[in-house]
């Protein structure tokens, strides 16, 4: 997979699968904003595909404390989940399907929706107490392909935008 956008840096994000056995993914990366290569390790547990770690020469193998929900299985419409990011911030999720979505590498049917918001956790120091928003993004997967594009700040800025891919 390439892809372009924001998080993809100057010379693009190329993506490949490194290791896939049913419930564990690992996915290599090379670009991106800090122009650096990377693994991140995904995990099935249940219902929910989770970023659980990753790798780069800057921090070495990095097992997240938290836990990414990346999806809820199956997709429907109307699924929504929560968790946290870590210890100060958390998120918000819910999917809808879209019957089909464009993009540089094509169209694509049966598109999974996923928006999410992110917030700071209540303290004694927010607003009244309350929870504050702090950002959001929406991504789009098809199926058989994975995520085809990224977007934030209420849809106006493109994260990731699948280019090209080939699935072998």
């Amino acid at each position: 997979w390439i892809y372009e956008g924001l998080a993809a840096g100057n010379a693009g994000l190329k993506v490949r699968v490194l290791k896939s056995d049913g419930d564990n993914f690992a996915f290599f990366h090379v670009g991106g904003f800090v122009e650096m290569e990377a693994t991140i390790f995904y995990e099935k547990r249940g219902s929910k595909l989770l970023r659980v770690a990753t790798q780069n020469i800057i921090e070495g193998y990095s097992k997240s404390i938290y836990p990414y929900i990346e999806l809820v299985l199956p997709i429907k419409t109307g699924t929504t989940w929560q968790f946290d990011m870590s210890s100060k911030y958390y998120q918000k999720c819910r999917m809808d399907m879209v019957d089909s979505y464009t993009v540089k590498a094509g169209t694509f049917n049966a598109i999974a929706k996923r928006s999410c918001t992110y917030y700071e956790k209540k303290s004694k120091k927010s607003k009244k107490g309350k929870e504050e928003e702090v950002g959001n993004d929406v991504s789009y997967f098809a199926p058989n392909v994975g995520l085809i594009k990224k977007m934030g700040e209420k849809e106006k800025e493109t994260y990731l935008e699948l280019t090209q891919y080939t699935i072998r």
